[in-house]
């Protein structure tokens, strides 16, 4: 099985991305912007886990992707910020995204609010926010054998006790 970490939204604060790593031991870290730099913090602390990452729309435009189409385990996945989908104001644009691309899977942030769903056979997961501006949340999307399944976690510390 592999167990991929999605974060998003760190917005300069690390401990809380470091803590779900510890937590979750990924065999892959994802990263879906707001702040990009923190995502290659991550990747130095952590260089044996592979890591891929997205800008999002406060890490400015020069030179950096804010949308990634890949394929991990065989799944097509679209990794976005999900700014320029206009999450905030609902995922139709997403939603027509995921299936003109004809993805399995779709990885977003932006809102800061956690959600995850099965849409018409199409994975939808926002981590949440990995930050300290309320409760730090996490997604984790576990793939094994061609299934997939998706959910979210708050970010415990390392005593247990919630954030």
């Amino acid at each position: 099985m592999k167990r991929i970490l999605v974060l998003s939204d760190s917005h300069g604060t690390m401990r809380y991305m470091e803590q779900a790593v510890e937590q979750y031991r990924p065999n892959l870290v994802i990263h879906l912007g707001d702040h990009q730099s923190d995502a290659e913090e991550l990747r130095r602390e952590y260089p044996n886990i592979p890591m891929i990452y997205v800008s999002g729309n406060c890490d400015g435009r020069f030179g950096r992707q804010d949308t990634i189409s890949t394929v991990i385990d065989d799944i097509p996945v679209l990794l976005t910020h999900g700014h320029r989908y206009s999450v905030k104001n609902g995922y139709t644009r997403l939603e027509y995204a995921a299936m003109e691309q004809q993805v399995k899977l779709v990885l977003f942030g932006h809102t800061h609010i956690p959600y995850c769903a099965e849409l018409g056979g199409i994975w939808y997961l926002n981590p949440g926010a990995s930050n300290g501006y309320g409760t730090p949340y996490c997604g984790i999307v576990e793939i094994e054998k061609g299934t997939i399944l998706c959910y979210n976690q708050k970010i415990l510390m390392e005593n247990g006790a919630k954030i």
